[in-house]
């Protein structure tokens, strides 16, 4: 692979920066407790020790349920990298709480760290007496790591040993080399190919900040705390191998990707030294890289043949598209012709709304008139009934009279028959008679004073009752005027047959029926009462008539009792004429009774109409303000219809030029018809098969290689043994001595 190719580094950078955090910033106290590290003030050696320990804790997969044996892989290494002792450390997970855990180990000198659980050992098999708990355990190995480390010294450019690096001043390098050897071979698409386990390699070191400046790391980070620079590197040897990126013909692959397999360090330095370098290999961190996601390529084969199959049935579409295209065409004419005939209609709608509309101004101004002259009929109810009210006292005024006067004619007529039987006595009773005919004077008097009353009233139930059937006049004009607007707007409808305009003229007609019927009603009791009225005044003259002849008779009388005690001979004389004249007038107070009771009930009777017309007024005014809020929303109804009208007139032009240009499109769309056949056929050829050729080359291989790898870092699960019911993993710490110290 060129080096020098600029490309993305494939990294994992949570890790790195977790690592390189942990250790700048925090450090594990021995019970496992975590506090903030004031490193500047620790012992040297003390710092080393929870170095040690945080990388360990950092690589932990902790209490995970799937691990029943973790392995940590503890290497001291000379400061070039090469391998000076390995001690194994297993924890064996009880997690069913047994009482014996079966365990396998090719380890030597195995002792219990944490505990003082026993053990029997047959061969690599060893069975623990766990008693419910965990075991922890070490020992030693001299198997050789899967893992090979190179450490390179650089000052100035000049590669240089560690021993003779150590106090030197100058721009240093450090480079960590990494040598996957643990391989196996695999099929891959058909050829046996070598497959590495994806180790993940963390290198980290600490360099103080009074002897080292200008610190960079390739493939890492380096945080600052001040007194102390914490560099952290990461590498994956042999995994660009084992995907095959050198042998790979996917350009864009090559150029993009760059699996780094070593680590350089460069720093100015005074005075060098190194106290601590740890790496930390595993085959699990590579899961962060989704590299399992590669599963998801193999349905791109048969997503390839689907493709080609959908090809196929693209060329046999875009036949059926051309025929469809054609009859499109003929659609978008026919369519178009309709809509020029439907602009041409939208335009005589919208005239007619226009006129609509303005004869909609009439009619609200017929209601307003109406509004208007119901104040003028509400007032003539108020007078009418305060007429009556004044028919009502005379009535009763000139039944009190009537009554006294039929009982004062009573004792008129019975004293003349004394009179005239008992002449004797007649002198005796002119002073009575005198009293007497007094009192009827005065009676006659209150009495023709009472039916002058009761004419005048008659009087102005006369005329109010006029005055309302003029108001009853122009209500029957407005009916007419609401009749001759639902006939006009049935005929505009009859053309257009539009729902909003049929809804109107619903309303508008029930409106007009109970206008009519309230005046037709209206009209009917105008005619009775004014009928009633006219009754009512000649009735009223007449009686005012008798009246004023009575009263002239009680005069008379009057003169005639105070003449009755000087001439009771002529009244002997006259006592023949007398009793006629008592007698009549004794039958005149009888019908003058009879008059005023019927007067009395023709009162009464206009009362109760007068009653009946006043709650009709009510009635009356509460339909003219409806009638009136109507008119007002039908003007606005009518108003907004004009106004759509003219709104989809010009939204009919706007669909007639839009299929004007549909049409024209509708044609290109025929004429490309072709071009996309051929078109089909050029991307069948050049694309699709071109597509699969690439697929079955690289693509499947790279896909093949990403599943091999998978499958080793899941193999792979102990450096030592492990037996077949656990399930483990590893990791190797590895601690190079320090330089110059």
């Amino acid at each position: 692979m060129n080096r020098n190719r600029k490309k993305a580094k494939v990294m994992i950078p949570a890790a790195t920066a977790a690592m390189a955090a942990v250790i700048g910033a925090y450090a594990l106290q021995p019970a496992g407790s975590v506090v903030k590290a004031e490193i500047p003030d620790r012992e040297q050696k003390e710092y080393e020790e929870q170095l040690l320990h945080t990388a360990e804790q950092l690589t932990s997969e902790g209490g995970s349920q799937d691990i029943t044996k973790e392995e940590m892989v503890y290497v001291t290494a000379k400061a070039d990298g090469s391998t000076k002792s390995i001690v194994v450390s297993d924890w064996l997970k009880n997690i069913q709480n047994s009482e014996r855990i079966t365990d396998a180990t090719d380890l030597k000198n195995i002792k219990n760290v944490k505990g003082d659980e026993t053990y029997q050992q047959n061969g690599q098999e060893l069975i623990w007496e766990a008693k419910g708990s965990d075991i922890y355990y070490q020992g030693e190995t001299s198997k050789k790591l899967p893992l090979e480390i190179k450490a390179t010294y650089y000052l100035d450019g000049k590669e240089i040993s560690p021993k003779e690096l150590a106090g030197k001043s100058g721009m240093v390098k450090i480079r960590y080399e990494y040598k996957n050897q643990s391989v196996e071979k695999k099929m891959i698409n058909g050829t046996e190919e070598e497959i590495f386990t994806p180790f993940t390699v963390i290198t980290g070191v600490v360099l103080p900040t009074d002897r080292f400046e200008n610190v960079t790391v390739s493939n890492g980070r380096v945080i600052s705390d001040g007194s102390r620079a914490v560099v952290v590197g990461i590498a994956m040897p042999g995994l660009d191998q084992s995907l095959g990126l050198d042998d790979t013909s996917l350009e864009e692959v090559k150029d993009k990707i760059e699996i780094p397999d070593s680590v350089e360090i460069t720093a100015e330095v005074k005075n060098f030294s190194l106290e601590l370098a740890v790496t930390v290999a595993t085959p699990e961190l590579l899961a962060e890289m989704d590299l399992e996601k590669i599963e998801d390529l193999e349905g791109l084969e048969d997503t390839i043949d689907k493709a080609k199959e959908a090809v196929d049935t693209l060329a046999d579409g875009t036949v059926q598209l051309d025929d469809g295209a054609a009859e499109l065409l003929d659609g978008t004419n026919q369519l178009n012709a309709g809509s020029k005939t439907l602009y041409e209609s939208t335009g005589e709608l919208a005239s007619g709304l226009a006129l609509l509309n303005e004869k909609t101004g009439t009619l609200v101004s017929g209601i307003d008139q109406l509004t208007s002259r119901s104040g003028e009929f509400i007032n003539g109810i108020a007078a009418l009934d305060s007429g009556i009210s004044q028919v009502e006292d005379g009535s009763n005024t000139l039944a009190a009279g009537t009554f006294q006067l039929k009982n004062g004619a009573a004792s008129v007529n019975q004293g003349a028959n004394d009179l005239k039987n008992g002449l004797v006595t007649a002198k005796n009773g002119a002073a009575q008679l005198s009293d007497g005919a007094a009192r009827l004077a005065d009676g006659a008097s209150q009495l023709a004073a009472g039916t002058a009353s009761l004419q005048s009233g008659s009087e102005k139930v006369r005329d109010g009752i006029s005055q309302m059937n003029q108001n009853y006049q122009t209500l029957a004009s407005t009916v007419s005027n609401d009749e001759q607007l639902v006939a006009a707007l049935k005929q505009v409808n009859a053309a257009y047959n539009d729902p909003t305009i049929a809804e109107i003229i619903v309303k508008l007609e029930a409106n007009t029926a109970g206008q009519k019927q309230l005046s037709d009603g209206l009209s009917k009791a105008g005619d009775q009462l004014s009928s009633g009225a006219e009754e009512l005044v000649t009735g009223s003259s007449q009686v005012n008539d008798n009246m004023q002849t009575i009263a002239d008779k009680s005069a008379e009388l009057a003169e005639g009792s105070r003449n009755l005690s000087a001439g009771t001979q002529q009244l002997y004389d006259g006592s023949g004429q007398l009793t006629e004249g008592t007698s009549a007038l004794y039958g005149a107070s009888e019908q003058l009774e009879a008059g005023a009771a019927q007067l009395e009930q023709g009162a009464n009777e206009l009362k109760a109409g007068s009653g009946q017309l006043t709650e009709g007024t009510g009635v009356l005014s509460a339909g003219i303000q409806t009638l009136t809020n109507g008119g007002q929303q039908l003007a606005a109804g009518v108003q907004q219809l004009a106004d759509g009208g003219t709104k989809l007139y010009a939204g009919t032009e706007t669909l007639y030029t839009g299929l004007n240009q549909l049409a024209a499109g509708t044609l290109t769309l025929k004429n490309g018809t072709a071009e996309m056949k051929d078109g089909v056929t050029t991307m069948k050829g050049e694309t699709v098969d071109k597509l699969s050729d690439t697929y079955e080359k690289e693509v499947k291989d790279f896909m093949e290689r990403g599943k091999a790898i998978k499958e080793s870092a899941e193999n792979y699960q102990t450096f030592t043994t492990i037996a077949d019911n656990q399930k483990g993993s590893v990791k190797f710490l590895i601690r190079m001595e320090a330089i110059g110290k």
